[in-house]
């Protein structure tokens, strides 16, 4: 029987660029709130998130030291939720490297959700395409001189398409309480959101989902619009080390903050680029494994059309 002194969680962990965002705005967020209560991220990003939202997350990315000290109050705050509603989590954050690696963002969720009902909730799509999308949303910020998508294939963080990595880590973690949704079936209107009415037991009022990609392609690439001036300016900020520069630029855009202008919005010339396509030939090589797995589904412990589990998160032993 299910323990109803016990917060029942659902945890959507992305992947990236697995439509996170459109989920978040048009479904997550917008769910009734008798039944639910989602805790964050809100789109736009960090928009009204909930103090218990920033303090969930600031301990999953927090230095190595500093973990411990803060999992009591985080679970201190996640006992004091009601048990009557169903409370949501998502944010693909916790499956991007930061200063702290994806794999210990994971084991430090599950000891985070620990003794709980908590069944994580994963977005998968085609590896390949997945990991170029994200190679693409990562471009201006991987180094100042980013590497090719070849050498970013190898990293740490295109790793989180492993799937069968991926999925022995959760198994480990999450002992089955979890379960995938396929980005693909977006291109099939309320199929994609179908998994989701099945998985909460609720009307979702959408035909589809609503796209917010706003990649264009050209020609034989993606194109990167311009840095707006605001973000030209933080990453000059962020990139100069004398101090008295590094002054100057905080003092004018604070200035420009002050002024009619839509620094958000305004574009700064010779800032845009087209970023190749890759050869999928390769990529498909990459993640040969991750493919063969993603298409045995016999495998999955679970389906998007299974009831929230009522298996507490067994203690992480980390």
């Amino acid at each position: 029987m299910v323990n109803n002194e016990t917060q029942r969680f659902l945890v959507h962990i992305g992947l990236p660029k697995t439509a996170t965002t459109a989920v978040q705005r048009y479904i997550l967020q917008v769910l009734p709130t008798d039944k639910f209560n989602f805790i964050g991220t809100r789109q736009p990003r960090n928009a009204n998130c909930s103090p218990l939202y920033q303090q969930l997350m600031k301990a999953i990315e927090c230095e190595t030291g500093e973990f411990d000290q803060r999992v009591p109050e985080v679970k201190e705050a996640l006992a004091k939720l009601p048990t009557d509603v169903l409370h949501i989590l998502s944010d693909e954050m916790v499956t991007v490297d930061t200063k702290v690696p994806w794999q210990t963002k994971l084991s430090r969720l599950a000891t985070i959700m620990e003794g709980t009902q908590c069944r994580l909730l994963v977005t998968v799509r085609d590896p390949s395409k997945a990991a170029f999308s994200l190679y693409v949303e990562l471009y201006r910020s991987i180094q100042q001189q980013p590497p090719c998508f070849d050498d970013f294939l190898q990293s740490n963080q295109a790793a989180i398409y492993d799937y069968s990595v991926l999925f022995t880590t959760l198994e480990k973690l999450f002992r089955g309480n979890w379960c995938f949704i396929p980005f693909e079936s977006v291109k099939q209107g309320r199929d994609f959101l179908h998994s989701f009415e099945n998985l909460l037991d609720c009307k979702v009022p959408l035909q589809g989902l609503p796209k917010t990609n706003d990649k264009s392609r050209s020609g034989d690439g993606i194109k990167i619009a311009p840095l707006a001036l605001e973000a030209w300016l933080g990453k000059a900020i962020q990139k100069t080390q004398i101090f008295p520069a590094k002054f100057t630029l905080r003092i004018l855009r604070r200035l420009l903050l002050t002024l009619p202008l839509p620094i958000d919005r305004t574009p700064i010339p010779g800032t845009s680029c087209v970023i190749p396509f890759p050869d999928w030939a390769l990529c498909e090589e990459r993640y040969q494994e991750s493919n063969h797995w993603l298409q045995q589904e016999d495998w999955l412990p679970m389906n998007a059309t299974q009831q929230i589990s009522d298996r507490p998160v067994a203690a992480n032993k980390h």
